[in-house]
């Protein structure tokens, strides 16, 4: 049973470019349309984010603590076939 903790960790306030910078490898003939940031979650910093010329939106996670979470998430993601472009 999932009890309700609050955030643990502070949002990332990215400045845009730095965003774009970052969704440019997945993304390398698109721009940033719009940038909201979603308050689920209690660790990471979550981002939808719309793109141009793409129907739908994104989210960016960012991870706050280490690599390995990252990393099982990723593996979780491609077991069930969930599609995502990981830089």
């Amino acid at each position: 049973m999932a009890h309700n903790l609050g955030r643990r960790f502070q949002y990332l306030d990215l400045p845009g470019d730095t965003i774009a910078a970052m969704l440019q490898p997945a993304f390398p003939v698109r721009e940033v349309l719009s940038v909201e940031r979603l308050s689920a979650g209690a660790i990471n910093t979550n981002l939808k984010v719309t793109m141009s010329g793409l129907s739908g939106a994104y989210v960016l996670r960012i991870y706050a603590r280490d690599a390995a979470a990252c990393r099982k998430e990723i593996a979780i993601n491609r077991l069930a076939g969930c599609r995502a472009y990981i830089r």
